[in-house]
């Protein structure tokens, strides 16, 4: 659910963006947009939200209408395997947590995750995992559980969202990405370590 406080700053961010739209906005005009907006975008996720309006901005000259915002979403949403697909993801995290403990090596977890989730959704849930940090995960205590769950949640949704746009993008123009990524993951693995007065 998209909060009124995501909203408010999505609409401002299209404010700072669109000039011409903040030199003739009143000030009951702008409560009458935040209004109608928190009452349109209420059931819209959180994260959706937000990546919708990056994305607007982006790609248009032009203030949004509500419909086009939607729009966005709703690419998102037919592209992607369904949107409660973070809920299957953080069970499969939740299950080899009880399977392996904080002790669990990275192929085991691995591949309990690859068992349980189709091949991308695995991935991503990897990524995230590693993210996160599996001996944080495993050591979140009962009363944090809904907090590290709606960090997954939006966590999950922003890397499934950028997985979607890539596929949308021209074949060459992924491999330029997939090669720069390489290319800076590599660099960061050959730099040499500084001791602790600072030296290389």
């Amino acid at each position: 659910m998209a909060t009124n406080e995501t909203i408010f700053k999505g609409i401002g961010i299209l404010y700072m963006t669109y000039t011409q739209e903040r030199e003739r906005v009143t000030e009951d005009s702008m409560r009458m947009l935040v209004d109608v907006w928190c009452d349109l975008f209420a059931d819209m996720d959180d994260a959706v939200f937000s990546a919708a309006i990056k994305q607007h901005v982006k790609a248009s000259k032009w203030f949004p209408k509500p419909a086009e915002i939607f729009e966005i979403a709703k690419k998102w949403e037919d592209v992607a395997d369904g949107g409660d697909d973070w809920v299957s993801a953080w069970a499969a995290v939740k299950g080899a947590i009880s399977r392996y403990g904080a002790w669990g090596t990275t192929e085991e977890v691995a591949r309990y995750i690859g068992e349980k989730l189709p091949a991308s959704m695995a991935d991503d849930t990897r990524a995230l995992v590693q993210r996160f940090g599996w001996r944080e995960l495993c050591a979140m205590e009962m009363d944090q559980e809904s907090t590290w769950r709606a960090q997954f949640r939006d966590a999950y949704t922003r890397i499934r969202t950028t997985r979607i746009e890539r596929q949308r993008m021209p074949s060459d123009v992924q491999t330029l990405i997939a090669d720069m990524a390489r290319r800076m993951n590599a660099n960061r693995l050959s730099a040499p370590k500084k001791n602790e007065d600072g030296a290389a």
